[in-house]
């Protein structure tokens, strides 16, 4: 009976440990993180695997520490085939500052800009300083998108254009233009490099 009992007690102690969360758990909660990583994270860790020249341009921009404050921040995310453009241009990008000033200015900084939300903007401060001029055209239709966050609807317009030295567009998907895979901010898919004016 002894036995028994002693059985019980430990089998009762050892469900309440496992009730407890863990203090990782609780840090989280505690500081209200969330299960996405941050934008630094994401692009030093290599986590956009069709991306991965993008997040070498900003590790080599040194753009990490910056992507990593708590934004929020929007960033125009150009292809693998588009950096290939930057590659013969700068054969040697660690510590270029012109070259960081071209991944700067893929990078909003203190605004979280959604596909809905361009119609409504002119313009957007880069981290470079040269402002992007935005302009959209047809009228706003209902998307409906799916992902591992489930499914949203939204209002966007059927095309966004990005004007600086050249004009860009948006990916016409709509997966490729709310990519928020981030905590603090949001991502948008290019097939361009985005060329800062002239002075």
């Amino acid at each position: 009976m002894r036995t028994l009992m002693m059985c019980v007690g430990c089998f009762l102690l050892l469900v309440g440990l496992c009730a407890l969360p863990s203090p990782t758990l609780a840090q989280n909660q505690e500081n209200g993180s969330s299960d996405k990583p941050m934008l630094g994270t994401l692009f030093e860790e290599d986590m956009m695997f069709t991306r991965k020249a993008f997040s070498a341009s900003i590790r080599f921009a040194g753009l990490v520490d910056t992507l990593r404050s708590e934004g929020p921040f929007t960033v125009f995310v150009f292809s693998n085939e588009a950096a290939k453009t930057l590659e013969k241009a700068f054969p040697k990008p660690q510590s270029n500052p012109e070259f960081r000033s071209v991944i700067a200015y893929h990078v909003v900084p203190g605004r979280k800009v959604m596909a809905a939300d361009f119609p409504n903007v002119d313009e957007l401060q880069t981290l470079e300083g040269t402002p992007i001029e935005v302009e959209t055209k047809g009228g706003s239709s209902v998307v409906v998108e799916g992902g591992t966050g489930g499914q949203r609807v939204s209002k966007q317009p059927e095309t966004i254009l990005l004007h600086g030295k050249n004009t860009v567009e948006i990916g016409s998907e709509p997966t490729h233009r709310d990519l928020t895979t981030t905590s603090n901010g949001v991502i948008h898919l290019i097939d361009s490099v985005l060329r800062v004016p002239d002075d």
